[in-house]
């Protein structure tokens, strides 16, 4: 090196560079993981990470607390994802090489230890007729569901991976009054899985009649008298003329006046 001041003065100094200096950082990133990444359980955190000279060590973070660390290839490190809540996470992967170089990788994570909830199969109902029957299950995960996989009599029926979320099932050949179970499988992107109880379903070439409740028939209403009865004539009087006679009736505006009935000739 040589330098010279204003004055005209100058400063030579020679030395040699040491043959093993080492000024290439090395690189690193998650091989086996994607931003946004589901984990559950004991997850396997994978890094790639290479050096002109040799990686030395690589660690993982998670934000600034070390998880753990791996020496030589694979850099294979375990995580425990149940020691933390469910939620979103940062890693940090860090690389060394022999001379003390670093470099990094970061990646957005979310940590669920949470299966689906599975409120039940709410279609079909207990009994269908012959055709096709939608299969339709109502559950609730905070992530999201990946697949919804439908079993019926114990063997693999279909699955569903989005919207409308429905599996079709064709009951045309089954037996008349035959009654099958019917299960649904949950998978979340995490890997959880939930299986609802068994529903058990009778299919029918019609859907029976529902006979009316059973207890006494009720009274019937009374009916309105008819117009011929309400217009009758009057029963016929007594053969033996009388003699001229009076007696009431009760008039139209509710009063009571005197009639003469005429004995006949």
């Amino acid at each position: 090196l040589e330098g010279n001041d204003t004055a005209g003065n100058s400063l030579s100094y020679t030395f040699e560079l040491p043959a093993n200096l080492d000024l290439v950082k090395p690189t690193t990133r998650f091989s086996n993981l994607l931003a946004n990444a589901y984990l559950s359980k004991l997850a396997s955190i994978v890094a790639e990470a290479s050096d002109d000279r040799g990686i030395n060590k690589v660690e993982l973070y998670r934000s600034s607390i070390l998880i753990g660390s791996k020496t030589e290839s694979p850099f294979e490190i375990p995580w425990d994802t149940r020691a933390v809540t469910d939620g979103s996470y940062t890693l940090q992967l860090k690389a060394y090489d022999g001379a003390g170089n670093t470099a990094t990788a970061d990646l957005a994570v979310n940590v669920d230890n949470t299966p689906p909830i599975i409120y039940q199969i709410s279609q079909p109902g207990d009994t269908v007729t012959k055709g096709t029957a939608e299969l339709i299950t109502s559950y609730y995960d905070r992530f999201g569901v990946r697949k919804v996989e439908y079993y019926i009599d114990d063997r693999y029926h279909g699955q569903v991976s989005g919207f409308p979320w429905i599996v079709y099932w064709d009951t045309r050949s089954l037996a008349n009054g035959s009654t099958h179970s019917i299960e649904a499988k949950v998978h979340d992107y995490a890997g959880n899985v939930t299986t609802s109880s068994a529903k058990r379903v009778t299919v029918y070439d019609t859907l029976p009649v529902v006979p009316p409740p059973s207890g006494p028939a009720p009274a019937p209403a009374p009916s309105a008298p008819s117009r011929s009865e309400s217009q009758k004539a009057p029963e016929s009087r007594p053969t033996k003329p009388p003699s001229a006679s009076t007696q009431t009736s009760e008039n139209g505006s509710g009063g009571n006046q005197p009639q003469t009935i005429a004995a006949a000739p």
